[in-house]
């Protein structure tokens, strides 16, 4: 609706693209002189429409503004801008030439790349896709049944919150928005369970193989380029390994510094959240990895057991600490490691 005068820019959510106030606010300025688009506050609705344009006589005006669109030439190729002509695959941190480590947690950006490449390729009501889809509504359950009883290596006393804890009226916002708007983004994908987080690695493996296998078809002499990438879920001891900044890893095997766990906490915030953040909000760890003991805890490959803090949770006395769990929750989250055969 038209209003009196004109709104803060982030006042109303934004468009798909993650822009805002793209109708209303002011009509903004487009590459043909006499000419706006989107509409201002006072203009008729007509105006606002995308196929349509409003006159103006090209002075300054308190409903008239503009916003800037750039183009980036770049001599980067299809290979370099992948990351395909690097020993490294994309996104990840090399431990030694055979093994390394996703820098970030697996985000929404990445998971959705997974969840269109299944809708689009087996249909949207298909097995294939509708057994990948996250389970969003993590943020406002409240059953009891999910409650971690489980205190072998996890005590109540550590801070994880139970379903009942996550109020429905808070929180229905985080479950409508959380994974499908593109604000969240770069936030770690939750209400993702074991099962789909083992298929999410085989999805992935498939495609950056292939990607590898155009790379070396149309350079065949290349060498120290991968052949093969297998992501998979970190064992129980090799996310000990990695998530100790001070420890190394080489040759298969495992180097501690002289305490197993350290308490340094360069990846860690200093406060609390009311929910997960943004990936790369602190700083990383040593070795290049963020969040590493930080805004979710991360599933390994034996079932049911996650290591790390989350934001549900108080701080733990020291790195390494269980996280147990049933099903998917909205402080779980993965981490990839990935196998390298030249």
């Amino acid at each position: 609706n038209s209003r009196i005068w004109l709104t803060t820019q982030q006042r109303y959510d934004p468009n798909n693209f993650g822009l805002y106030n793209m109708c209303g606010n002011v009509a903004e300025m487009i590459d043909t002189p006499t000419k706006t688009k989107g509409g201002s506050w006072n203009s008729y609705e007509v105006f606002s429409r995308i196929d349509s344009s409003e006159q103006w006589n090209g002075k300054p005006s308190q409903m008239v503004g503009f916003r800037p669109v750039m183009m980036v030439k770049s001599t980067a190729n299809y290979e370099e801008a992948k990351g395909l002509n690097s020993k490294t695959p994309p996104g990840v941190v090399l431990l030694n030439k055979n093994f390394g480590v996703d820098k970030n947690e697996v985000r929404n950006i990445d998971y959705k790349e997974f969840y269109y490449y299944k809708k689009n390729t087996y249909g949207k009501n298909s097995i294939e896709f509708r057994s990948i889809i996250p389970d969003t509504m993590v943020w406002v359950y409240k059953n009891k049944d999910n409650i971690n009883t489980d205190t072998t290596n996890l005590n109540k006393a550590d801070g994880i919150h139970s379903r009942e804890w996550l109020k429905g009226s808070y929180n229905d916002p985080m479950a409508e928005m959380y994974y499908y708007h593109p604000a969240f983004n770069n936030y770690p994908v939750v209400g993702v369970s074991y099962e789909q987080a083992i298929e999410y690695c085989k999805w992935r493996s498939k495609i950056v193989t292939e990607n590898y296998a155009v790379y070396h078809a149309k350079h065949p002499n290349s060498i120290n380029i991968p052949k093969k990438i297998t992501y998979r879920l970190p064992t129980p001891k090799e996310w000990e390994a990695f998530s100790n900044i001070d420890s190394l890893y080489k040759d298969g095997k495992y180097y501690y510094p002289k305490e197993k766990f350290n308490n340094k906490k360069d990846s860690i915030s200093k406060e609390k959240t009311i929910y997960t953040h943004l990936e790369s909000l602190y700083v990383p760890s040593k070795t290049g990895l963020y969040c590493i003991n930080d805004n979710v805890s991360e599933m390994t490959s034996k079932k049911g057991l996650a290591k790390g803090e989350n934001w549900a949770q108080k701080y733990l006395e020291k790195y390494g600490k269980d996280v147990i769990y049933k099903y998917p929750e909205s402080y779980i989250g993965f981490r990839c490691v990935v196998d390298i055969e030249y």
